[in-house]
């Protein structure tokens, strides 16, 4: 007797069943997601805890943990930065605070956090673009106006110890030039001498 032939499965239940394989992938994915949101949010709480308790170190490896499972979360960076800040760390603070914009450009606080690690980066007139940009969110801000009364002045004088530098460097390049020409002159005084006594040896 010739084996019974294995029956197909139609193209509909084919469709049906990569349906229910996909809804279920995608359960998977969206249950992964929020285990890796609640343990990325108790990471946060713990990072803030011993931030308050001045182990800034130990907060920021928490705050780098929690981002690992959530890098959407614009608050886990500008926690990042806070300590970043605290610790010195400032162009890691301007790159943890300048991530936190980007994903939550409408979050003055943000902005607020931009620009005290530019100013502590010595980057005083970007700090001044950051808090305008916040204080557009938020005119009453107070940490805003604050940062703001101080990045202005700071930005100022950042802007004429630039033009000082310049000058000087121009100042500098102009003298060597001067002395280039003066060491010209003084060579060309020196063959026009010599040749002339030359001439004066060959007369007699």
């Amino acid at each position: 007797m010739a084996p019974r032939a294995t029956k197909k499965p139609t193209t509909s239940a084919t469709a049906r069943l990569e349906k229910k394989l996909n809804e279920r992938r995608d359960e998977k994915i969206q249950a992964e997601e929020k285990e890796g949101k609640e343990l990325s949010e108790e990471l946060k709480n713990e990072g803030n805890a011993l931030f308050t308790s001045g182990n800034t170190l130990a907060a920021l490896e928490k705050f780098s943990d929690a981002i690992e499972l959530d890098e959407k979360n614009h608050v886990l960076f500008s926690n990042r930065s806070g300590a970043n800040l605290k610790l010195l760390r400032t162009r890691d603070a301007v790159a943890d605070a300048q991530q936190c914009t980007n994903l939550k450009k409408d979050w003055p606080k943000g902005w607020s956090r931009l620009g005290a690690a530019l100013l502590a980066d010595k980057q005083a007139a970007a700090a001044v673009g950051a808090y305008r940009v916040g204080l557009k969110l938020d005119p009453t801000n107070e940490a805003l106006v604050q940062g703001l009364a101080l990045a202005e002045p700071a930005a100022k004088a950042e802007e004429e110890a630039a033009a000082a530098k310049q000058k000087k460097e121009k100042d500098a390049a102009d003298a060597a030039e001067d002395g280039g020409k003066k060491r010209l002159r003084t060579r060309d005084w020196y063959r026009s001498w010599h040749n002339l006594l030359l001439c004066c040896c060959v007369g007699r």
